[in-house]
This record gives C-alpha cells, sequence and structure tokens, in this order.
C-alpha cells in the first residue's frame, strides 16, 4: 500500500512540475493542491497519504528534479533551478 501511494504521488508531482515548471509550494500545500487523492486507490488516511508525498518530494529531489529552500521556518518545494544572480 505504502509503494503505491509513493508511486501516485510520485507521478502526480512530476505531471504538475512538467504542466507548471516555475510551481512551488510547501509539503501541505503540494499535498492538497498538486495530488488528486481521490483518483488514488484505496482507502489511505491522510496521514499515510502525506508521508508518500513527502517521500515522493524527497526521491525527486534525489533525482536533481526538485529543490527544497527554507523559507521564514518552513521548507518549499520547486524546480531544480540553477543558481544563478538572480535566484
Amino acid at each position: 500500500m505504502k509503494q503505491k501511494l509513493h508511486d501516485f504521488a510520485l507521478a502526480a508531482i512530476s505531471r504538475h512540475i512538467a504542466e507548471h515548471p516555475q510551481a512551488a509550494d510547501t509539503l501541505e500545500g503540494i499535498y492538497l493542491g498538486w495530488i488528486s487523492w481521490d483518483d488514488a486507490a484505496g482507502d489511505a488516511s491522510a496521514p499515510l497519504q502525506l508521508a508518500a508525498t513527502q517521500t515522493a518530494l524527497q526521491e525527486l529531489a534525489q533525482r536533481g528534479v526538485l529543490e527544497v529552500r527554507r523559507v521564514g521556518s518552513g521548507q518549499v518545494w520547486r524546480s531544480h533551478r540553477s543558481t544563478g544572480a538572480l535566484d
């Protein structure tokens, strides 16, 4: 079940980034806004869905697709961008 949720979140986040390359959001924002959990098979609880979102984000960051930035006391996930003077 966990792997299926992870794969579902990974695919949804990847699609969202492909369609909106400048998108950036918090873990909670991605969980609530980027992933249509109603389309996921099964009756997974919100904590399991949130955990799957987190592991999918971490995997995409390890692959170099996403990066995480500290903003205030929180974190924002976004497409990986090269570091430049205006970044």
